[in-house]
């Protein structure tokens, strides 16, 4: 990935056998749109070294992430959100059964503007409107849709 410095969009399909991302994912600065998607053994936490190593912070410019049907996923990383703090705008999840909770960096995403979750049982629970353990993590994002609370409805403090 080293030669692919201006990549902008990342599309990552159906890898079933992909348990990890490549170390030189880092590279990807220039990366505004990343979609991974129904790759059944994929940890979005661990990179390809020994899937050992914790991926460290990115420096990116995401304004669009989803994640799709990645049931091996217990977490979602926190190093692709902090390193584009300033830049995302829409982040998906959907069908990740696993995910139990929003990360706190969540939070200082200023530029957030749509937050979609889908068919993830645990992280849904979390971040219900009000109710939910996480929803003081996401409640500054003007949309928010959660499952079957999917009017849209921009939020209001």
């Amino acid at each position: 990935m080293q030669g692919l410095r201006s990549l902008q969009k990342l599309f990552i399909l159906g890898c079933d056998s992909l348990i990890s991302l490549p170390k030189s994912i880092k590279c990807l600065t220039t990366l505004e749109e990343l979609f991974i998607m129904n790759c059944d053994e994929l940890d979005l936490m661990t990179i390809e070294e020994k899937n050992e190593e914790k991926i460290q912070p990115l420096s990116l410019s995401l304004r669009i992430v989803m994640f799709g049907n990645l049931p091996s996923t217990i977490a979602l990383p926190e190093q692709f959100l902090q390193g584009s703090a300033e830049s995302l705008q829409t982040f998906l999840i959907k069908e990740c059964p696993s995910i139990g909770e929003m990360p706190e960096c969540i939070s200082n995403l200023k530029k957030l503007q749509n937050l979609e979750i889908n068919d993830c049982p645990r992280l849904s629970k979390r971040c219900r409107r009000e109710t939910g353990e996480d929803w003081p993590k996401i409640k500054h994002i003007p949309i928010i849709k959660v499952d079957d609370d999917d009017n849209g409805e921009e939020t209001s403090d």
